[in-house]
């Protein structure tokens, strides 16, 4: 059979469409998906590094206030005065290292014959850290409620809030950037006088933000085991988690 060249010229652009489709199918295949979701193990180091003293977190406001206060009591003769301070952390582990600056504001409430019995405190604070899998630029703000300041108690309960925001580089799993909201209300939490540790108390939380054009929320539930750990409840699976 003659082939014409106009019927050769349409067999040979067929071809090419055919090929360049089949290329492009297989290409599509290969292309790593631009949405990935956090997940639950990346969503609990996150919570777990937010919350430590040695980052600067939750651990850290409450027992570094807690020293502060226990000498106020002391040497603090002034009640229903405002009280604002401004100073600078620094953390220097192995694994772990942050700077922070931090402002605090705190009044205290004594009762007829001048003895202290409770405080409100806030504070905020600016930095960063990093961890062996977490590099995080952010801000934390806090308030707490504070009873039991009387000299005769042994232990301080704390009840209040508090909030951390910012961007974090993560390496548990992938290599992902996230930005963050984390949210805690805390309940009843004891903190020991001779120590400034935290020994029981609970707290809900949650853990919001994206990554790679994916949302994620994460809610959950805290308890404090008075180690320096917590137990930390997500979906019905528990983790325990350092906070020293």
């Amino acid at each position: 059979m003659k082939i014409t060249k106009s019927l050769l010229i349409g067999l040979i652009t067929l071809n090419m469409i055919i090929v360049s489709t089949s290329c492009s199918t297989n290409d599509d295949n290969l292309i790593t998906p631009e949405t990935e979701e956090l997940s639950e193990d990346e969503a609990v180091e996150l919570i777990e590094s937010s919350l430590q003293k040695s980052t600067g977190g939750l651990n850290d406001n409450a027992k570094s206030f807690s020293e502060n206060l226990i000498t106020d009591i002391t040497i603090n003769e002034d009640c229903s005065v405002i009280y604002n301070d401004t100073f600078v952390i620094n953390y220097e582990e192995s694994v772990i290292q942050a700077s922070y600056t931090v402002d605090w504001s705190y009044e205290m409430t004594c009762n007829n014959f001048g003895v202290p019995e409770s405080v409100v405190f806030s504070s905020s604070t600016d930095g960063n850290y990093s961890t062996q899998h977490i590099v995080s630029n952010d801000n934390s703000m806090s308030y707490f409620e504070i009873t039991g300041l009387q000299p005769s108690a042994e232990t301080m309960v704390l009840n209040g809030n508090y909030e951390r925001i910012g961007m974090q580089e993560l390496t548990v799993i992938n290599t992902r950037t996230v930005t963050s909201n984390l949210t805690v209300d805390l309940t009843n939490i004891v903190i020991a006088k001779n120590s400034s540790s935290i020994t029981s108390g609970t707290a809900t939380l949650t853990l919001a933000g994206t990554s790679q054009n994916a949302s994620f929320s994460f809610e959950g539930s805290l308890v404090f085991n008075g180690d320096e750990t917590a137990t930390l409840t997500i979906n019905e699976n528990t983790y325990v988690i350092n906070i020293g």
